[in-house]
């Protein structure tokens, strides 16, 4: 070895390091800082909002979708503005500040594992799901009144659903060809199914239409899903306990009583002055009759407005 290299490797051995404050002995194994790997990079981001710049988005290198911002999601039909990335996206996840994810937004994302949506979320469009096949599972947020077309059409990884109190109606198709969907748990007695044998199906033969479903559907003895199951020979659970009561006065179920509620009330009782299609669950009905005369008018209406209005000047309400 020649005199350099030799003086070198001595002069190292003498030496201590500092790095970011902590004292390094060549030669030892003490005090390593171990390599960590660098943040995600951002890839591309933009606007996604119903507004435009209410809602922004971002796609990183590790696959992760990100939602952020207040307010609505824009509707999509196949152009959604990530749309050169839906076979990259492994991971979703939405803010708390998003109320709604817009129609289409997740559409063949085929290899997303895993979506997360906060409790601000109260709709879900139309085929936001719809093929994506390697989502095994989600939790749907309480505030979700319905289930639009086709939400979860061709989710062939789906296994198992629970539905919260809050879900009133399952449209067309929500869960048409999840092929290994084996439990779907429906809490609300009197949620709305779409009256059709592929409305809840691991799979559908165009050409002999028949319709199979080889997992079982859980709900309230007596509820809608019990009527449905049996209608179209679908092996069905009931849970166990009381069905959810209704609760006078809170006829939109947001655990208040106010203005919305008689407005709702009022819309209702229109339709029934017009004979048009009433949208009120047995659930409702109860909650809403809170004169209890055993109909639905503008009494009603006006008995809410009065509990209102003394619960807000610190007075005791009363439905008396």
């Amino acid at each position: 070895m020649n005199h350099f290299k030799k003086s070198a490797l001595t002069l190292a051995a003498a030496v201590m390091l500092t790095i970011n404050g902590m004292e390094i002995i060549p030669g030892t194994t003490d005090n390593i800082i171990p390599l960590t790997a660098s943040a995600a990079s951002v890839i591309a981001s933009g606007e996604c909002g119903a507004q435009g710049d209410n809602l922004v988005w971002q796609f990183d290198s590790d696959g992760k979708l990100t939602i952020n911002g207040t307010g609505e999601m824009a509707d999509w039909d196949f152009d959604m503005p990530w749309n050169d990335y839906i076979f990259d996206i492994l991971t979703v996840e939405i803010k708390s500040g998003v109320t709604s994810i817009g129609d289409m937004s997740f559409n063949n994302c085929t290899d997303m594992t895993s979506i997360s949506i906060p409790d601000s979320v109260t709709s879900i469009g139309e085929g936001v799901f719809f093929d994506c096949h390697s989502l095994g599972s989600i939790e749907i947020p309480d505030g979700i009144k319905a289930l639009e077309f086709s939400t979860f059409y061709d989710c062939t990884s789906l296994t198992s659903v629970t539905l919260p109190e809050s879900i009133e109606e399952l449209k067309y198709g929500v869960f048409q060809n999840c092929e290994k969907l084996t439990s779907l748990t429906i809490k609300n007695p009197d949620c709305k199914i779409y009256d059709y044998k592929t409305t809840i199906c691991n799979s559908y033969n165009y050409e002999t239409e028949e319709a199979v479903f080889n997992g079982t559907i859980y709900g309230y003895a007596g509820s809608t899903a019990q009527a449905y199951a049996e209608k179209y020979n679908r092996k069905f659970a009931v849970i166990s306990g009381d069905s959810p009561a209704a609760v006078q006065g809170d006829v939109n179920n947001d655990s208040k009583i106010d203005s919305a509620d008689a407005s709702l009330v009022l819309a209702e009782y229109g339709l029934i002055q017009t004979n048009g299609t009433l949208t009120f669950t047995d659930i409702q009905k109860k909650s809403a009759d809170v004169t209890t005369d055993s109909k639905l008018d503008s009494a009603d209406a006006s008995k809410i407005l009065e509990y209102y209005a003394a619960v807000s000047t610190g007075q005791t309400p009363s439905w008396d």
